[in-house]
């Protein structure tokens, strides 16, 4: 099967990323990792683009909920993913 015609077939691809970890399994520490450097990049970016005084408190009470709604989201679907692939899977 050909996706482009200008890109060849690879034949197999390798699922170590640097040698050191396996993608082809799921790897908690990786998820953990991926969710706290979200997080760190939120706090970066809106901290960044907040410039007018009067939209600042607006911008405090959007980011505080949204980085709560995300990160609950995330222990909801880890949670399911954990549960899904202890017990059913």
């Amino acid at each position: 099967m050909v996706l482009y015609s200008f890109i060849a077939n690879p034949g197999q691809l390798n699922p170590l990323f640097l040698n050191l970890i396996d993608l082809s399994h799921p790897n908690h520490i990786l998820a953990i990792a991926a969710g706290v450097f979200q997080f760190i990049q939120s706090k970066m970016v809106i901290s960044s683009e907040i410039k007018n005084q009067l939209t600042l408190q607006f911008y405090k009470a959007v980011n505080a909920q949204m980085i709560l709604f995300c990160q609950y989201y995330r222990l909801l679907l880890l949670g399911i993913f954990l549960l899904d692939y202890h017990y059913i899977g």
